[in-house]
């Protein structure tokens, strides 16, 4: 990765250990347990929702 800083060529590069990365995916993976009921059970409640036209649909969407 390359940038300029006061107008001096700066070279980065990013280096990756093995630990914080699985320690960075066991969080991520957490969360989404944790997040997957919510979501389930929206998604329930919109395949039995009717909607009489697609604004009202959209508006619902927003309000998730």
């Amino acid at each position: 990765m390359c940038s300029k800083y006061a107008g001096v060529q700066q070279h980065w590069f990013v280096v990756e250990t093995q630990k914080p990365k699985e320690s960075d995916l066991k969080q991520l993976q957490n969360k989404l347990a944790k997040a997957t009921p919510h979501w389930q059970t929206k998604l329930q409640k919109l395949n039995v929702q009717e909607f009489a036209c697609s604004s009202r649909c959209m508006g619902w969407s927003r309000s998730i």
